[in-house]
């Protein structure tokens, strides 16, 4: 492998918003073992490293526009958020040492966008099935960027294949000189609200009422005391939308985010004119047809 591996995305990471940020330490090892072999590839110059990062890194931050820069490590307050933090600075570090190392700072993925096929046990789709069940679905002043599994596979072999050129010059000279160019934001600019999500849902086929995030909340509860977590899941992540979406929440006290992608889309044209109109162009129309030819008859 060290004479042949020009190209290392890293994407492997446990996706859980439960467990604290001492549990993902192998995994941050991981990273930097990634780095250094990396470094011992024998060929001219280093593989080139991408390090799949998350938009989590910054719900913290009291910023409301993220720029594709470093971030402080105060940026994130879960486990999960705050160990790809940890994975960015070791990315950082190692591209200002000479590493061909770089950061996707991820948004929202969702699932294929002719397919559908969007994993039913994320946090997003139970949500939605839960409309089956409890016949409502909450009110949120909450603004949506997806960006469709397929188009995003498309975007990180474009930005691999950029970082990877040999003359570092050309592909940053648009860069301000000793800024950390490792960092990318790669988050659908196409945002669509909450509200047009519930309307787009309702004409796609799902029957609810809308009620305030606290009713819809109360109402998951009185679920999961009937014990129905084998037809309602979203009960398992009670705590997490309350942690979320809640009144209380980090995220309603700092406010909504935006991130900057003004690198990502220099480089991958997918991200800059990708037709990634999640409604407009009827994405969501095939994620709602496949979650309703699924749920109605599982």
């Amino acid at each position: 492998m060290q004479q042949s591996v020009t190209q290392i995305i890293h994407a492997a990471w446990p996706v859980n918003f439960n467990i604290p940020l001492s549990q993902f330490e192998p995994h941050i090892r991981g990273l930097y073992n990634l780095i250094e072999f990396s470094l011992a590839v024998h060929r001219p110059e280093p593989a080139t490293v991408m390090f799949c990062s998350s938009v989590s890194t910054a719900l913290a931050s009291s910023e409301t526009e993220i720029q594709e820069d470093a971030m402080c490590l105060e940026s994130a307050y879960m486990g999960y958020g705050q160990s790809k933090l940890i994975g960015e600075h070791i990315v950082s570090a190692a591209r200002k040492a000479g590493a061909k190392a770089y950061s996707l700072r991820i948004g929202q993925v969702s699932g294929h966008s002719k397919k559908g096929l969007w994993n039913e046990n994320e946090a997003l789709p139970l949500l939605i099935r839960s409309a089956l069940t409890l016949k409502a679905l909450p009110e949120m002043d909450q603004t949506c960027s997806w960006l469709p599994v397929d188009k995003l596979a498309s975007i990180i072999v474009e930005l691999t294949r950029s970082c990877s050129v040999s003359d570092e010059l050309s592909r940053t000279s648009s860069t301000v000189k000793g800024a950390d160019d490792s960092i990318f934001n790669v988050c659908n600019s196409r945002e669509f609200s909450w509200s047009a999500l519930l309307e787009s849902l309702a004409r796609s086929g799902f029957l609810f009422k809308i009620v305030s995030f606290e009713k819809w909340l109360e109402m998951l509860r009185a679920s999961e005391a009937c014990g129905e977590e084998h037809v309602n899941p979203a009960v398992k992540l009670i705590g997490h939308y309350e942690e979320m979406y809640g009144r209380k929440s980090l995220g309603s006290c700092l406010g909504p985010k935006s991130f900057v992608t003004e690198k990502a889309e220099r480089d991958s044209v997918t991200l800059r004119n990708g037709r990634l109109r999640i409604i407009e162009d009827g994405v969501l129309n095939i994620y709602a047809r496949d979650w309703l030819s699924r749920w109605m008859t599982a």
